[in-house]
């Protein structure tokens, strides 16, 4: 319901939910002014109440940001009701047919992980990250609390890794940017924050406070802007492509090259080690001929 009302850009009240949703529901007594109504919106914000199916039908039509938060499996994954052994397992099995084949492709070899590092793009963690979806998110949680509940730790290591250079960007776009404080923290506390031995490395530097959260969704969201200023990306899609390969290349170099582009308004890019230039021969692989971008030059209209 939070997310129905920053999208809508009315209060997260019951009445003005009401109002908006259900204004026939509203009767008002000319003599008394007292208002009667059924206040079902009150118990959707109050107590989690799901809506009934006609109410879910005209937030999907009036709030679609808000309704992708609603269906998500998201939920699932960082539920913290107990679970039976198997359960992560089975609930990998209801997720998409392209990310569930990738998880169990790693739960059948988790060696994997300890293979060279040449052609990251083609092991399956690195796949779900590439595909950077709620799906994929909670495919990756779920692998996490899978190994978590056998005790795996060494694995559970490379998984929370994953998990930590995905999820930033992940929830920098809508619509899970509407509540990201809550879900991060949630997580954090509830599936992060688990016991570690003295052998294993040191949990990652998560954010630990709302404002330390917003200082690294803004510097996703900025970048983002820059590659859409530069005409790199337009779609949600391209944008995830965009942050795979840029999180594989020298991160910093090409956030210096796209700031020095934007400034100068043309440049000639330069062949400089997982550059902006290797960036865009990257994106330009996964383009049809009428997208791909110019590897030599950049124009700023």
């Amino acid at each position: 319901m939070a997310a129905v009302s920053i999208e809508l850009g009315i209060p997260l009240r019951g009445y003005a939910l009401e109002k908006f949703f259900e204004p026939e529901k509203i009767i008002k007594n000319e003599n008394s002014k007292a208002v009667s109504r059924p206040c079902k919106w009150d118990r959707y914000i109050k107590y989690g109440v799901e809506p009934h199916d006609n109410n879910l039908e005209k937030i999907k039509t009036m709030c679609p940001n808000a309704y992708k938060l609603y269906g998500s499996p998201l939920w699932a994954a960082i539920a913290t009701q107990p679970v039976q052994h198997g359960y992560w397992e089975s609930f990998i099995a209801t997720l998409d047919i392209e990310v569930k084949s990738l998880a169990f492709e790693f739960l059948a070899h988790p060696s994997i992980i300890y293979t060279r590092k040449s052609n990251l793009d083609k092991k399956p963690l690195y796949k779900l990250v590439r595909i950077g979806n709620d799906q994929a998110i909670a495919a990756l949680i779920g692998l996490l609390r899978h190994y978590l509940s056998i005790g795996q730790w060494l694995i559970l290591d490379i998984i929370e890794t994953h998990i930590y250079n995905v999820i930033f960007n992940f929830l920098s776009n809508p619509p899970f940017c509407y509540q990201v404080n809550a879900i991060f923290f949630f997580m954090l506390n509830h599936i992060l924050d688990y016991e570690r031995y003295d052998y294993m490395r040191e949990r990652p530097l998560w954010p630990s406070s709302p404002e330390k959260l917003g200082e690294i969704i803004w510097i996703e969201q900025k970048n983002r802007k820059m590659a859409e200023s530069l005409g790199l990306i337009s779609t949600l899609k391209q944008s995830r492509e965009f942050y795979f390969w840029k999180h594989l290349g020298n991160n910093q170099l090409i956030v210096i090259e796209m700031a020095l582009s934007l400034r100068r308004r043309k440049v000639f890019l330069k062949d400089r080690p997982k550059g902006l230039k290797w960036l865009i021969t990257k994106l330009n692989k996964t383009r049809p001929r009428n997208q791909k971008l110019n590897t030599h030059v950049l124009f700023i209209k």
